[in-house]
């Protein structure tokens, strides 16, 4: 029995453990997520900010005249005098001989057969009985005689030339350049010493004075001037307006047709046979003689004389200049400065204050005289009178046109209607059911009782 409570007490008091652990789980997250602990920052001590001493920098000093240096002249350079090669011996451009050219043989000229004159075409005569034309005469064909024969014109060959030999050249001894010219050190003057620019006293200007004002006389109006009364002026009568009779119209006449003759086909032309003309002879083909090519014959060698060194040029020794003196900088005595002297003062008259302009008196014009207003006579018109009626001619009537009566045509036989049998639709029959396979083409059923998921249920 002790046992059992015991067992009891500690099941009850490890499940208020955890519960208080729970709790307080809850707590320290709440506590941790709540905006005010989350914001809280620490203060991070921080020490002062370290300050720099200025650094003490001394006046700026006088910058020292520069001193004067001479300037530089290197030496000149010795260039060896350019020696022009020996030209270099061509032996002379043979020309080869001319190639034979056979005489150009003309061709005997072509024979052209007489040209034949077709006949004249044969015209009926007129339709004249009196008189008829003869048919023409027939005219033989002009036959031109073959041209005589040329016999073909031989060039004859041409002379041999020899070769032209050209002289061998004359030898030039080479062009000796003379030694250059030294040339002393240019020696640049001292500076020359520029006294310092003295400004010049301000000039005096005189107080600028204003002028008096000038008198403008008042503006005086001018008077108003008169304008006549618009006088309108009287109507212009307007005549009444008075149609035109109307112009008579001719009828319209159609011209009479115009006989075309028939069309006569004219006989056809008589077109002679095409004769051919006879080949052209052509002369057999005769192969040139071959050309003759002379042996080649290689020029003698070019005689190259044997190469000479030209003899060691004299360096002269290199002589270093003297040093040029100094002299010693002599300061410039000082410019006296005379003193300043103050210039007087300049007297200024007393201010006068000019006299009063005097303004006359605005005088008033005197009224201008306007004439009384005249009212113009009254314009007559005269009595409107009513033009004469113009009269127009009764407006006869035509005679009745004469229409047959009315006659109503035969009523038109219509067939009685006749309903069409009833449409009786054929009974609706369910087509056979198509046999779809159950599995697709190349494929087997599943070995037995291995189905699909779906047939499983």
């Amino acid at each position: 029995m002790l046992f059992r409570g015991y067992e009891f007490l500690r099941h009850k008091l490890s499940h208020m453990t955890s519960l208080n652990s729970l709790m307080l789980l809850l707590l320290g997250v709440v506590f941790v997520t709540s905006p005010v602990v989350a914001n809280f920052n620490i203060p991070i001590y921080e020490p002062p900010p370290i300050e720099i001493p200025p650094i003490y920098q001394p006046p700026p000093t006088e910058i020292p005249p520069p001193l004067y240096k001479p300037p530089f002249i290197p030496p000149p350079l010795f260039h060896p005098p350019y020696e022009n090669p020996p030209p270099v011996f061509q032996p002379p451009h043979e020309k080869p001989p001319p190639e034979y050219q056979p005489p150009q043989e003309k061709p005997p000229p072509v024979y052209e057969p007489p040209h034949e004159k077709p006949p004249p075409l044969y015209k009926p005569p007129h339709d004249k009985p009196p008189h008829e034309k003869p048919p023409p005469e027939y005219q033989p064909p002009h036959e031109k005689p073959p041209p005589a024969y040329q016999p073909p014109h031989e060039k004859p060959p041409p002379e041999y030339q020899p070769p032209h030999e050209k002289p061998p050249p004359v030898y030039q001894p080479p062009h000796k350049k003379p030694p250059p010219v030294c040339q002393p050190p240019l020696v640049k003057p001292p500076p020359v010493y520029q006294p310092p620019h003295e400004k010049p006293p301000p000039v005096y200007q005189p107080p600028h004075v204003k002028p008096p004002p000038v008198y403008q006389p008042p503006h005086e109006k001018p008077p108003p001037v008169y304008q006549p009364p618009h006088v309108k002026p009287p109507p212009v009568y307007q005549p009444p307006h008075e149609k035109p009779p109307p112009v008579y119209q001719p009828p319209l006449v159609k011209p009479p047709p115009v006989h075309q003759p028939p069309l006569v086909k004219p006989p056809p032309v008589y077109q002679p046979p095409h004769v051919k003309p006879p080949p052209v002879y052509q002369p057999p083909y005769k192969k040139p003689p071959p050309v003759y090519q002379p042996p080649h014959v290689k020029p003698p060698p070019v005689y190259q004389p044997p190469l000479v060194k030209p003899p060691p040029v004299y360096q002269p020794p290199i002589v270093k200049p003297p040093p040029v003196y100094e002299p010693p900088i002599v300061k410039p005595p000082p410019v006296y400065q005379p003193p300043i002297v103050k210039p007087p003062p300049v007297y200024q008259p007393p201010l006068v204050k000019p006299p009063p302009v005097y303004q006359p008196p605005i005088v008033k014009p005197p009224p201008v005289y306007q004439p009384p207003v005249v009212k113009p006579p009254p314009v007559y018109e005269p009595p409107h009178e009513k033009p004469p009626p113009v009269y127009k001619p009764p407006r006869e009537k035509p005679p009745p046109v004469y229409q047959p009566p009315y006659e109503k045509p035969p009523p038109v036989f219509q067939p009685p209607y006749e309903k069409p049998p009833p449409l009786f639709p054929p009974p609706y029959e369910k087509p056979p059911p198509l046999f779809e396979h159950p599995y697709p083409p190349g494929c087997s059923p599943p070995p037995y009782g291995h189905f699909p998921p779906s047939k499983k249920n």
